[in-house]
């Protein structure tokens, strides 16, 4: 089996949790009524960025689970649940976004739609 990105690029690995833990931490903010923190295009560039580096689904449920143990750790038991709730939305987002890009790159493409691709908002 081939190694995971935290076997192949530990640093890019511990790189791609504290992101997507700070857009974790953004998206619980902006779901309770701050201004919307987290951006599409923050979520999509870390799901380019990690497809650039071959991730895989695996990886990408790796690094959610690093990321929901982190912010995890000191947070009243309201809170953690927030987290995973907001968490299981972004995973299946950042998904979304690495199948993209796959798609893109077997289609020749940089990653841009075109008037046969559907994109959901």
């Amino acid at each position: 089996p081939a190694q995971s990105l935290h076997q192949r690029r530990p640093h890019l690995f511990s790189r791609a949790v504290e992101e997507y833990r700070l857009l974790l931490d953004q998206a619980l903010l902006s779901r309770h009524g701050s201004s919307n923190l987290v951006h599409e295009g923050d979520l999509r560039r870390l799901g380019e960025q990690l497809g650039v580096q071959m991730a895989t689904p695996r990886d990408l449920v790796a690094i959610h689970l690093a990321a929901i143990r982190a912010v995890s750790i000191d947070a009243p038991p309201t809170r953690q649940q927030a987290y995973l709730g907001e968490g299981r939305l972004m995973l299946l987002e950042l998904m979304g976004h690495l199948a993209a890009y796959y798609r893109a790159r077997a289609h020749g493409r940089s990653g841009e739609a075109d008037d046969n691709d559907v994109v959901v908002t």
